[in-house]
């Protein structure tokens, strides 16, 4: 039984995803306690009214507010006796359940994810989901690939970035291909700030940033991966199997149902904002611009925020696997984050006004104030606004003026009409802002600007790829390993392609430059083949060696043997056991230890974090952080950057950017010894660098 639920301040259901064993148990519920006629428990029903489920749930979600908002004390979780778990989590004043029959800690960081992926999809305007019901079927999606990925991916189990390992020629004249792709763009006033990335088959390739755009962060990369991935599974289904998922993998259940509750806003596509949420402006009857947008045959395009910051993401299809993102940075960065940040200070504002707590109502007010004055900044910055962006705007500045002057009088005089007169405002002025935010900052009219130039530019990237694309598809099947694995698969390859080649020859003939195309991409294989032979020669420095994950938490790139799935012997030994190991390995990380070996009847684990300065030195933590780190989000990136808190706490008068920090994971055969696995370990983090071909420091050099 699984689900995830998000109400919002009126205890109203803006999302629902659910499985068919929670929709079963919930209809029991109901009807059991009279919500539901008996007479319907008989008819089979995927979908449930939402007035049941406010009704089942208006209780507890009630005492999680009066818990959070009145005492500061919310719950975290709840478990039952039957095994059912539930886990709680606020962002912007709406509540997040997720419930389900596996550990907390899991539940925790789905919801964690599902909070991550709502953040880059709305904003801080959570209620876009009962809006705009694109945004509520991409983040159906976009879970669904998250839970399969989870269960079949290394890099997103730890959530890292994992690099194609190519040789430093192919790299160099991919990242050459995609500056001069982006060079060739910037000749368009509209394409000023551009990030071009290659994916191969979910794995980073190359990265080309064009100049003063917002740096990308890790977890900014691996959304961009999951969208991909999602794109991709959407393009190759039939349009009427979209809404069916795939079986999770997770516990044994059944797979993952989404469905919109009768009576919600989902439930009625042609829906206008105005028929949901009442904003002041009595003009408002179009409806929110729609997340994606499929501006030409080759691309297709979604708005979303990455790092705070709106970006008209662009996907082209390079080859089978091989996908182009340009992502184009729009020019309402600074309103969008004066908004986020007067969003976010208003709902803080509203917390402590309950809680009679004057002090901190005047530091969030000020941060309110200062909040305000840059979204209105940013808005003088654009040069050419739509009427209606105008008009909400010059509506805002009344109301805020407003809003601002009781603000003022009331920290002055504390007189409860003042405080009453500010509540009574607020909700048209959140109401304002968050108009302000999706009317300006996520109008799908920036997807379709300089649409030709988009194109050019993934036109000379395809070019630009063409003769090694093949190699690339191929590579990324199986990065390396630490078996035969990869020769054998090469060697076919490098065959099959041969017969081709000799078979079109003889019956069809071609041009040189398709014969050309092919001698390279034989070539590139021979060269990777050779290449699987050096690492594995290296691999042979270790024996005993199972498995290992190696990963630079400075910028969140994972390196590991990539597994054969294909093989039953890997699914139901190997796969388990790295899953579990990386499941212990956090548990007491967030317990405070970060070096721990076990073992048990077939293999030795280990896992070890430690820090290095910018020339490699180690350096031991100044703090040991036991208690703050129960205050941390899960380990990884994707609910919150566990690792930059870490090192911030670790070492609390040292820049973090003179702070590495690294993770290592090992599995070997239950005969080696402790004394052989320490060994390994030291070994192998010390040269990982000749499996990556990226230094990690000037000394490895030496």
């Amino acid at each position: 039984m699984r689900c995830i639920l998000i109400f919002d301040h009126l205890n109203d259901i803006l999302y629902t995803k659910c499985n068919s064993k929670f929709i079963q148990h919930v209809r029991k519920l109901a009807t059991s306690q009279g919500l539901l006629p008996q007479s319907d428990m008989a008819v089979e029903d995927s979908k449930l009214s939402s007035n049941i489920i406010i009704q089942l749930f208006s209780p507890m979600v009630t005492s999680q507010r009066v818990m959070s908002c009145q005492f500061g004390n919310s719950y975290t979780f709840i478990q039952c006796q039957d095994g059912t778990n539930m886990v709680f989590d606020e962002y912007m004043g709406y509540l997040f359940i997720h419930i389900g029959c596996e550990e907390v800690n899991r539940l925790k960081r789905g919801l964690g994810v599902c909070i991550s992926f709502v953040k880059h999809l709305c904003g801080p305007d959570v209620s876009l989901l009962k809006i705009n019901q694109s945004r509520a079927d991409l983040l159906t999606q976009l879970m669904d690939t998250w839970i399969s990925l989870q269960d079949s991916e290394q890099w997103l189990l730890v959530e890292a970035v994992e690099q194609l390992t190519v040789n430093a020629e192919l790299s160099g004249a991919t990242l050459k291909t995609l500056q001069t792709a982006v060079d060739k763009m910037r000749s368009v006033d509209e394409l000023q700030r551009v990030h071009a990335m290659i994916l191969v088959r979910n794995k980073f390739l190359s990265l080309y940033s064009s100049k003063n755009t917002q740096d990308l962060s890790a977890a900014d990369l691996i959304f961009l991966n999951i969208l991909t991935e999602t794109v991709q599974q959407e393009e190759s289904q039939p349009k009427t199997n979209l809404s069916q998922n795939s079986d999770s993998g997770v516990s044994g259940e059944s797979s993952d149902e989404f469905y919109s509750p009768s009576g919600s806003a989902e439930s009625s596509p042609n829906a206008s904002p105005k028929s949901i949420r009442r904003f002041p402006s009595s003009t408002l009857n179009e409806s929110v611009s729609p997340i994606r947008v499929t501006v030409s045959h080759d691309l297709i395009s979604h708005l979303v925020l990455l790092s705070g910051v709106p970006y008209a993401v662009h996907m082209a299809s390079m080859a089978p696997g091989v996908t182009l993102l340009l992502m184009v940075q729009t020019p309402m960065g600074p309103l969008c984050s004066g908004l986020s940040d007067a969003l976010q200070a208003l709902n803080v504002l509203q917390t402590l006004q309950v809680q009679k707590d004057l002090e901190g109502v005047k530091l969030a007010f000020e941060a309110l104030d200062g909040s305000m004055k840059r979204a209105f900044d940013g808005l003088k910055k654009v040069k050419a606004t739509a009427s209606s962006v105008e008009t909400c705007s010059s509506k805002l500045q009344g109301v805020w003026d407003f809003m601002k002057r009781k603000y003022i009088e009331y920290m002055k005089t504390a007189e409860p009409d003042c405080l009453l007169r500010i509540e009574s405002s607020s909700a048209g002025f959140q109401s304002l802002l968050c108009e302000l935010l999706w009317r300006a900052c996520l109008d799908s009219i920036a997807l379709r600007a300089a649409v030709s130039g988009i194109e050019s530019g993934a036109e000379h990237v395809r070019k630009g790829l063409h003769d090694f694309s093949s190699f690339l598809q191929v590579k990324a099947l199986c990065n390396f390993t630490l078996g035969s694995y990869p020769l054998l698969l090469f060697s076919y390859a490098v065959c099959k392609i041969l017969h081709t080649l000799c078979f079109a020859y003889i019956n069809f003939g071609f041009a040189y430059g398709t014969l050309s195309n092919v001698y390279v991409v034989v070539l590139s294989l021979i060269s990777l083949t050779r290449a699987s032979l050096t690492i594995n020669k290296y691999l042979e420095e270790f024996p005993g060696l199972v498995h290992f994950i190696y990963v630079d938490r400075s910028n969140h790139r994972v390196t590991a043997p990539s597994l054969d799935f294909s093989a039953q012997e890997t699914v139901t030994l190997t796969k388990k056991k790295i899953w579990w190991m990386v499941e212990l390995s956090r548990s007491h990380l967030q317990d405070g230890h970060f070096a721990l070996m076990w073992k048990d009847t077939t293999f030795n684990y280990a896992y070890f974090l430690w820090f290095e300065d910018a020339s490699g030195s180690p350096l031991k933590p100044k703090v040991l952080p036991t208690s703050a780190l129960k205050t941390f989000p899960p380990p990884g990136v994707m609910c919150g950057d566990f690792y930059s808190k870490l090192i911030e706490c670790c070492f609390p008068k040292t820049s973090p950017n003179k702070i590495r920090c690294f993770e290592l994971m090992c599995i070997h055969l239950g005969l080696a010894t402790s004394s052989c696995v320490l060994e390994h370990s030291r070994r192998l983090a010390a040269t990982i660098w000749e499996v990556t071909g990226m230094p990690g420091s000037p000394l490895d050099l030496l």
